[in-house]
């Protein structure tokens, strides 16, 4: 009778037979190891959202409770202007000392500064709180994969144990350096993406400081008050963009930490020359207001430049980070058909 009728030939699968390749488990440790991939990557972009949030919840509160000062602080700069502003034995006094336009002057400053304290605690709030609410989203588009690639682990695990438990242990040790890897990819693009908005602040208050050098410069030839308003609105603008920044700047900071990683991004926000601009209108006092506009752009420029390199550097990281993951994978999906 023929061998291969009865099954009983060399090569048949029998009791002296050496055990023939499993593909169809092959086939399905490496399914579970695409879909161990994707899990991964989501629960480590989850771990490091959810600490985000944590510090973001946690310098909401704080600002939260500063804010409040500052509001209580700005209530009684204004309630001193007014005071100085009416007619009263104290302002009369000062009247008659001559030192009334003066006290009223430093007053004023000090309720512009409060003023000032207010709106960039405002927008630094805004800007934690959309941050916040960013992150809840995209946290809970993350939700489903929580903790799903541990049962898939398991089960390739098993699988790779049974079939092939020669390449177990490699499959195990390229596994961990997967993890790290991603974990260190999820942190750079977290901080990629901070120093884009710094960069972005930065490049917008770059461009309302040249408009208002612009301005400046036709002040001083005579522009008058139009000239001046206008100047101060793209100030007003610069200003925004500057508090902006500043909020970015902090936020990179820590997501730098978080990657072993340290820069320095001293924002400077303006100190207030617009009384003296209208009240001491003139060549002196707009060469003033010019030179400090100039030294703001510069300074800003110079920070601007500082941030896109920072963040072509990091882009730079994660794109070998990303080359590391995918020879990692070949790695792996090499040590699994080696074995089939």
């Amino acid at each position: 009778m023929d061998d291969r009728t009865t099954g009983c030939g060399p090569g048949a699968g029998g009791k002296d037979a050496p055990d023939a390749p499993d593909a169809s488990a092959a086939e399905r440790i490496r399914e579970l190891g695409r879909r161990l991939d994707e899990a991964l990557e989501a629960e480590s972009e989850q771990r490091v959202l959810e600490r985000s949030r944590e510090r973001l919840d946690r310098e909401i509160l704080q600002l939260e409770r500063e804010q409040s000062e500052r509001l209580d602080r700005l209530g009684k700069e204004a309630a001193d202007v007014e005071r100085l502003s009416r007619r009263s034995w104290s302002s009369l006094w000062l009247r008659l000392t001559g030192d009334l336009d003066e006290q009223l002057e430093l007053e004023q400053l000090e309720a512009e500064r409060a003023a000032a304290e207010v709106k960039e605690g405002e927008a630094e709030l805004r800007e934690l709180r959309e941050m916040q609410a960013r992150t809840s989203v995209r946290l809970g588009e993350l939700a489903p994969a929580s903790g799903s690639s541990e049962p898939i682990r398991i089960e390739r695990e098993q699988l790779v144990l049974a079939a092939f438990p020669a390449i177990a242990a490699g499959v195990r040790e390229i596994d961990g350096q997967l993890r790290a890897k991603q974990a260190l990819l999820a942190e750079l693009r977290e901080a990629i993406h901070a120093a884009a908005a710094l960069a972005s602040q930065l490049e917008l208050a770059v461009d309302r400081l040249d408009a208002a050098a612009g301005w400046g410069t036709y002040d001083m030839l005579g522009g008058g008050m139009i000239a001046t308003a206008a100047k101060h609105s793209r100030l007003d603008e610069a200003q925004e963009a500057l508090l902006g920044a500043r909020s970015a700047a902090r936020r990179l900071h820590k997501e730098l930490a978080d990657v072993g990683q340290a820069a320095s991004f001293d924002i400077p926000i303006g100190d207030g020359v617009r009384l003296g601009d209208y009240v001491l209108d003139g060549l002196f006092m707009d060469w003033h207001v010019q030179g400090k506009i100039n030294g703001a752009r510069e300074d800003n420029d110079r920070l601007l430049g500082e941030a896109r390199r920072l963040r072509r550097r990091l882009e730079t990281e994660a794109a070998q980070a990303e080359q590391d993951l995918s020879a990692l994978r070949i790695r792996r999906a090499s040590l699994l058909d080696s074995a089939v």
